[in-house]
């Protein structure tokens, strides 16, 4: 899995001059997050690494592997996707390792949607796919926002992909669930507008 975004401007997918708007995973890393990427994945040179080296599948379970200290961290990236149901269990069971990759990947995280309340100003976050929507990952990436009064919530949609047609399937159910999220913001919003006399 990996990283991508997508922004609803006045209910409408945004998608940009060139159809690229919403490519957060491009985003290129400060020299401290490039350090992590060489520390993840056993000093391969990070010089282009990109945030979605760190917030990703991939990245998950790389920053477990090294947590760890074993093998793993040679794992190849086909499998990646595999291994993340297994960082997500071991944290249920009380693997410190894997509940420290959740929260360093969480507060990655976070640190991308901190620069986005900076340049978009929007209304509402949501986080969606298999990794996103997870409680664990919605509970961390809000502790790290709180000190900005900011709270992010989880899209219902959860994503499998393994080929070119899926793909654009998923492509038009993320942007249904982006737009489906912000009719019900939007609807909330309302409700919690209207007076105590008239609210139902």
């Amino acid at each position: 899995t990996g990283l991508g975004m997508g922004l609803i401007l006045n209910g409408v997918l945004w998608r940009g001059r060139h159809g690229g708007a919403g490519e957060l995973c491009n985003l290129p890393l400060s020299r401290a997050r490039r350090a992590l990427v060489h520390r993840y994945a056993s000093g391969r040179n990070a010089a282009g690494a990109t945030i979605e080296d760190l917030v990703s599948g991939k990245g998950l379970t790389k920053a477990y592997a090294s947590l760890q200290q074993d093998s793993t961290a040679a794992a190849p990236a086909d499998m990646d996707h595999r291994l993340v149901p297994a960082v997500f269990s071991n944290s249920a069971q009380g693997d410190f390792a894997a509940s420290q990759a959740i929260e360093a990947m969480a507060l990655e995280c976070a640190y991308a949607i901190e620069q986005l309340e900076h340049i978009l100003d929007p209304q509402l976050y949501v986080l969606g796919g298999g990794v996103g929507a997870r409680p664990e990952v919605l509970e961390a990436v809000n502790r790290a926002l709180a000190h900005r009064g900011i709270r992010v919530q989880a899209s219902v949609f959860q994503a499998q992909a393994a080929s070119g047609s899926s793909l654009r399937a998923l492509g038009a159910g993320l942007a249904g669930a982006l737009l489906q999220a912000w009719e019900q913001h939007k609807s909330l919003h309302a409700v919690a507008q209207q007076s105590p006399a008239t609210a139902h």
